[in-house]
């Protein structure tokens, strides 16, 4: 059986069956019937996703059908109501004086769920203004409480580089950042160059990550002891690598600093 592996507006994925007749395309928003009723999902795969799926099991989520001019339209006036009750959600946090940023605020498609998504610098639970949110727009209300990735995701941003933030534009799937990719690209390990705007490791920093871990393989590491054999057999300690071109900056025991070619250098101590 074939599954599509859609992505809620939360940035949310699911996998899910298709119903027959309905003309799948990647890229295209969904009628989708969730647990909790219809709502709107964008559809990111499809085909057999079970053979590249540990220990799956058949969801019981389906797409019904193609998302309309009548969605649109119905969406449109949720928006309405998400920004009453956000307003409103607001209005009761000031009351109370609870720190919390509320990021993300939407009607589900069937108008049975509100979904709200907030910020704060400490574990907080609003759960508590749940209740009051749904006698006053009658529906269920589900809070989750995001990080700064998320929330960059959801309200969009402009990245170092002028651009969209990726992950607000045409990124799918968060990317898992860490602090040796820095390393491995050679890049000053300040948050000036290493953080993007929503103060975390940018995600830019995966993409060429595999290439420059390529590039490098074989090149001996900042620190090692070498012999250049194209200078008199100078030796010198490498203090900087180009690893794209395959270069080395040594620094000799006079003092001197020289940019050698990989293959031109002995290594004696790494």
């Amino acid at each position: 059986m074939n599954y599509a592996q859609i992505l809620t507006p939360e940035y949310a994925l699911f996998y899910c069956r298709v119903n027959p007749g309905v003309d799948i395309y990647v890229g295209r928003q969904y009628v989708v019937e969730f647990d909790y009723g219809m709502d709107m999902a964008e559809l990111i795969e499809y085909g057999d996703l079970q053979k590249g799926v540990k220990n799956f099991r058949i969801p019981g989520f389906r797409i019904i059908r193609a998302f309309g001019d009548t969605d649109i339209k119905r969406t449109q006036s949720h928006c309405k109501v998400a920004k009453e009750a956000q307003a409103a959600l607001k209005e009761l946090l000031q009351k109370d004086k609870v720190r919390a940023k509320i990021v993300h605020c939407r009607m589900s498609l069937d108008r049975n769920r509100l979904f709200v998504r907030y910020c704060a610098k400490s574990s907080l639970n609003l759960n508590r203004y749940a209740e009051p949110l749904r006698r006053k727009f009658n529906a269920s209300v589900n809070f989750w409480q995001i990080g700064a990735r998320d929330e960059c995701r959801l309200i969009g941003c402009i990245g170092t580089c002028g651009r969209q933030s990726c992950c607000s534009s045409w990124q799918k799937r968060e990317s898992v950042v860490t602090l040796k990719m820095a390393k491995t690209q050679g890049i000053p390990l300040n948050p000036a160059s290493l953080n993007g705007t929503c103060n975390r490791l940018k995600c830019c920093l995966k993409y060429e990550n595999h290439v420059y871990e390529e590039a490098g393989t074989g090149l001996p590491e900042n620190g090692a002891k070498v012999i250049c054999t194209s200078f008199d057999n100078k030796k010198g300690v490498i203090i900087n690598r180009d690893i794209l071109r395959k270069k080395l900056v040594v620094r000799t025991r006079d003092g001197k600093f020289m940019t050698v070619a990989a293959d031109e250098v002995t290594l004696v101590k790494k």
